[in-house]
């Protein structure tokens, strides 16, 4: 192993895919000089790699030294690229750890220990294909009196190589799939008002105020949510305010109704033609649901579903479904011409065998013991549309949110993805936590757009796939149809609930850890390359057909 410093360290490179702790040993195959990744313009792509020390290093800092340089003079600035501490905050409000991605580049290392940094380029869209080249720094600024002082000592430089593709991809928009976290935009959001102290084993409890967010806040969410792929939105919408509707009044924990609904338009976020979804819907009648929809006819606004009575797999929610349908059939029937639809997390295989057949939508919980093909089978049967979601994944494991949001969602069918839940006032179930500085992000989160930029390179693939068949060259279809006949073999259905299942039952059984936060992997034969092995055959094969299409 290359090493430095006194006692020895070693600068090693990780899969970002791959689990890590501070306890994590590098593999001979990862001491490394170079880091290496390939995207196409305009896509982010990620890269980790760790520090393990056998004696303390202080302020160890790590920074990319310069723009990335191309092969014919072309750079990719400095400024796109972003360089993260993986950290943890634990046991805040007696809640679970999740790691999240730092603005953090200086560290110190304890011995014995390892520090795991991410990197994420944002690659221009203007970019020209080619190979781009910087180098990352890691080393310490001198604090010894002399003529050192304040002088950078570098201790290692790792390559740093951005492979850009010659091809275009479909934007998330475009894929027409319906991706989303579920937001809750109606409760204070815990704005942290301290500095918050990091500790690579513990952290403190967390302390800061409640209070509302601001247009300005809602921007910077909605543009998160869009650039991880996000392709629509769940809203709470409070059109009551103080007993009165209102459409531009808010009360003390939500934005006004038109104020929300613009703010989600100048953003961009929702793919033309998909809906979002109004979570609060139940709680109003006729008048309030006429006054809304009146309104968004006027400005345009996406269409709304209504979300009612929130996972029914119990008889006192079912009540509740059944009372809420009558409402809402009876409206329905007399105002056609809003061509309404209804939605829930239908839960339990209990819910949707009892009261499946009120909703026009159905959001699966993933974890079903009937499998997922059971509850696709079941939408199909009974002619529904079925978007999915999953609230007991950690946002440690990222092969398993690349997985659902990518090649599980390819092969399955499913018109929607989505997890519980991009913030929830804790970190427990939270992908992102945010701050008056920062939108702080989650292993999860960055691995949840990278499902999605697979699927968006398969669905860029079947378009010219079907293209070429359009023209009457269906040979020129065959290397994309040989490609999503091996992406079909890289999904066992039914592995992603019973991964679920086998850490609930060790999590009874008394195992420690043995819980969702440490569920096995679902394809635990599929090596963890095969994933961006798929990805560059499938750019391959899109450069090919988009050669051979423009000679036609």
């Amino acid at each position: 192993m290359r090493a430095y410093g006194q006692g020895g360290a070693v600068v090693f490179v990780t899969n970002y895919l791959e689990r890590g702790s501070f306890l994590t040993q590098p593999r001979p195959e990862q001491v490394k000089d170079t880091i290496h990744v390939f995207a196409a313009p305009g896509e982010y792509e990620p890269a980790t790699f760790s520090i393990r020390s056998e004696t303390t290093l202080n302020g160890i800092q790590v920074a990319l030294a310069d723009d990335l340089k191309g092969d014919t003079g072309q750079t990719i600035p400095k400024s796109a690229v972003e360089i993260r501490l993986v950290d943890l905050i634990e046991k805040w409000r007696n809640m679970k750890f999740r790691y999240y991605l730092l603005k953090k580049t200086t560290v110190d290392i304890p011995a014995k220990t390892t520090r795991r940094f991410w990197v994420t380029v944002h690659v221009p869209n203007n970019a020209k294909p080619g190979l781009y080249r910087s180098k990352i720094a890691i080393g310490k600024t001198m604090a010894t009196p002399g003529p050192d002082l304040e002088r950078f000592e570098t201790l290692r430089t790792l390559t740093y190589e951005v492979r850009v593709l010659p091809i275009k991809l479909a934007t998330a928009q475009e894929t027409g799939m319906v991706y989303f976290m579920y937001s809750n935009t109606a409760t204070c959001y815990n704005w942290i008002t301290v500095p918050l102290r990091y500790h690579w084993i513990t952290a403190p409890p967390v302390t800061g105020e409640k209070r509302v967010l601001t247009e300005a806040d809602q921007i910077r969410i909605f543009e998160d949510l869009r650039e991880h792929g996000m392709t629509t939105v769940t809203l709470h919408l409070c059109p009551v305010v103080n007993g009165k509707f209102t459409l531009t009044g808010h009360d003390k924990n939500r934005l006004g109704v038109i104020a929300t609904m613009e703010t989600l338009k100048k953003v961009k976020l929702v793919a033309p033609h998909l809906p979002v979804i109004w979570v609060s819907a139940e709680n109003y009648g006729p008048d309030v649901w006429r006054g809304v929809l009146d309104e968004g006819r006027k400005r345009n606004w996406p269409e709304l579903v209504f979300y009612a009575v929130d996972e029914p797999g119990w008889v006192g929610r079912q009540k509740g479904v059944r009372t809420f349908m009558k409402k809402f059939n009876a409206f329905r029937s007399k105002y056609p011409q809003y061509g309404l639809r209804v939605t829930t997390a239908i839960g339990s295989s209990f819910g949707i065998q009892s009261v499946g057949h009120y909703y026009d939508l159905w959001i699966a919980c993933m974890a079903q013991r009937i499998g997922e093909s059971g509850v696709i089978a079941d939408a199909m049967m009974q002619n529904k549309e079925l978007w999915t979601y999953d609230c007991m994944l950690a946002a440690i494991d990222a092969e398993t949110d690349r997985y659902y949001f990518g090649v599980w969602a390819w092969v399955s069918g499913v018109r929607g993805c989505s997890h519980y839940t991009y913030f929830d006032c804790g970190p427990r179930k939270s992908y992102v936590y945010p701050t008056k500085e920062d939108l702080i992000p989650s292993i999860g989160w960055e691995a949840v757009r990278e499902g999605i930029d697979d699927y968006r390179y398969l669905t860029t693939l079947k378009r010219l796939a079907d293209k070429a068949r359009t023209v009457a060259k269906p040979e020129l279809a065959a290397g994309a149809d040989q490609i999503f006949a091996d992406v079909k073999q890289m999904v066992t259905m039914d592995n992603y609930g019973k991964a679920y299942h086998k850490a609930k039952a060790a999590e009874e059984s008394g195992i420690e850890a043995a819980t969702s936060y440490h569920r096995p992997r679902a394809e635990p034969d599929l090596p963890i390359e095969a994933y961006d092995r798929m990805r560059l055959r499938v750019a391959g094969e899109i450069e090919k057909l988009s050669t051979a299409l423009s000679n036609l």
